[in-house]
């Protein structure tokens, strides 16, 4: 898996023809290698889908994945599900793996990284689409995550897109 996610960093930035669907195919990848592990460890099913059927944490995913530009908070999505605000933040981390408040703000980064590949957003645009009140603190959080600022990202994904 980290061998995996090297070569998928190194394809996010290459200016070589064929990056960008490299980077497609190697997500799927990803994926499958993480369900694989997940299953290995002793999870029939794999945690993340022990999550999406939960009745309550499967629907607050489905909240922060309709919406993730939405003002979430653990007690907004804990409310929103009918359970307290502890018991709720304890079952999401358990089944999820992470905290609400890192799904919501990994699941944010995600949706910008596509925002950026797929449209001609300006980053100030994307950061409102993925719920940043500011393109400041996008691009801070996103340069954190990925080591690259959005635009960094947008000029190496074309550059890779054209050649």
């Amino acid at each position: 898996l980290d061998d995996l996610l090297r070569l998928v960093e190194r394809q996010v930035f290459s200016v070589r023809p064929g990056s960008a669907a490299s980077v497609k195919r190697l997500s799927e990848m990803v994926f499958i290698e993480i369900m694989n592990i997940s299953i290995e460890e002793g999870n029939r099913d794999g945690a993340i889908f022990q999550a999406f059927s939960d009745p309550q944490i499967g629907q607050s995913l489905a909240l922060i994945h309709d919406d993730p530009a939405a003002k979430w908070s653990v007690e907004i999505l804990a409310n929103h599900v009918g359970m307290s605000r502890s018991r709720f933040a304890e079952r999401f981390n358990r089944l999820v793996g992470t905290g609400p408040m890192s799904y919501v703000s990994d699941w944010r980064l995600q949706k910008a990284l596509s925002l950026l590949d797929e449209t001609q957003l300006d980053v100030k645009q994307v950061a409102h689409k993925v719920g940043y009140q500011s393109k400041a603190s996008f691009t801070r959080a996103f340069s954190a995550k990925h080591g690259h600022s959005p635009m960094k990202y947008r000029r190496r994904s074309d550059a890779g897109t054209r050649a």
